[in-house]
């Protein structure tokens, strides 16, 4: 894999309802083991205000260039999110209701075409802890300034057509743009 050379924060999420392994953080465990020591991979947990801490917590230790957070979606392709929803859970935290995700959008679209990766764009990213983290980051970026390039990755669960490296595969072509 062809990954970053800036400082790059990755995260993925543990086991959640029916799903007792989450290839997302399956994937971004496979990443880890690649040792670049400018990515720093964690796992967030399956809570909204646990998570937004946590993810609060990494950006102002790890200060990074680049934020891609990753989920679980029910489906067979990629989801490119390009926008977050300020979840009702959130309220009463400053910050817009609507949020989007700074990256090369039609670029990494691109990418995952050459690479015969299904993928599409969505303006929805659940209004679950996916998208409530999604909105922390944005909301993060909004009041700092960084990370400069923030985006947020549905993956499918694994499957007979969806291995743990086709998964990262995928999550690696984000980060190569």
């Amino acid at each position: 894999m062809n990954l970053p050379n800036q400082k790059t924060l990755l995260t993925g999420f543990e086991p959640f309802g029916e799903f007792k392994i989450n290839s997302s953080w399956e994937a971004v465990q496979l990443i880890a083991k690649e040792n670049n020591p400018q990515i720093h991979c964690e796992c967030l947990p399956v809570d909204y205000h646990t998570a937004r801490g946590r993810l609060l917590d990494l950006l102002e230790s790890y200060q990074p260039t680049t934020c891609l957070c990753t989920g679980l979606a029910a489906g067979e392709q990629f989801r490119l999110e390009r926008l977050a929803r300020k979840p009702d859970q959130f309220e009463v935290l400053d910050g817009p209701a609507r949020l989007t995700g700074q990256w090369q959008w039609d670029k990494v679209m691109k990418a995952f075409q050459l690479k015969e990766l299904p993928a599409y764009f969505s303006d929805d990213a659940g209004q679950y802890v996916c998208e409530s983290t999604y909105w922390t980051l944005l909301n993060f970026n909004y009041r700092s300034g960084f990370p400069i390039n923030t985006a947020f990755l549905h993956v499918p669960p694994l499957s007979e057509d969806w291995s743990t490296e086709k998964i990262a595969t995928g999550i690696a072509t984000m980060l190569e743009i």
